[in-house]
């Protein structure tokens, strides 16, 4: 008989879109006009699409990560959202 604990789920693979934030997604929530953010793990996933809605949010934002491309790939999808300074180390 088998112990259902030690049974997992099947891993669902995640769509190998880039992540999208809508647009003025975060208008009105709250107010982060000025604010530096460091994100780390920001060029890929979760912490991709903070980035970007930080950005939205006139945030400037510091992108993190070990993978520079990807980090470069996020800057980039940053500034086509703000003209705020932001960069990646």
């Amino acid at each position: 008989m088998t112990d259902p604990a030690n049974e997992r789920s099947p891993r669902v693979p995640m769509p190998s879109e880039e992540p999208t934030v809508p647009a003025g997604y975060a208008n009105g929530l709250f107010d982060l006009k000025g604010r530096v953010a460091v994100v780390t793990g920001g060029g890929s996933g979760l912490g991709q699409a903070i980035a970007v809605g930080y950005a939205q949010l006139g945030v400037t934002v510091v992108i993190a990560d070990v993978n520079m491309d990807g980090a470069a790939a996020t800057l980039a999808t940053v500034q086509t959202v703000t003209a705020l300074d932001s960069l990646i180390f």
